[in-house]
């Protein structure tokens, strides 16, 4: 149970910092891999590692992925309203 709610919180976290550095202006990024769709590759894949693991039920193509894959397309609509 203890690890469940650790993951839970982890993936929160890393859910705010992935949000919080995608929708940074791109000249003042913090952190970054030098092309931008190996950063939100490398992003996604953390993120539904931890999803995986912080929610053990869900099935993980039906749910998980697809959430993912959302979030991605919520992400790429944000940065093109901002930039």
């Amino acid at each position: 149970m203890k690890i469940i709610l650790f993951s839970r919180s982890l993936f929160a976290i890393t859910l705010i910092a992935v949000t919080v550095l995608a929708l940074v202006p791109a000249e003042s990024a913090i952190v970054t891999s030098g092309w931008d769709k190996a950063n939100h590759l490398l992003a996604l894949f953390v993120l539904l590692a931890l999803l995986d693991i912080a929610y053990p039920t869900l099935h993980l193509l039906y749910h998980k992925i697809f959430l993912l894959i959302g979030y991605g397309i919520l992400l790429e609509l944000l940065q093109a309203i901002i930039a």
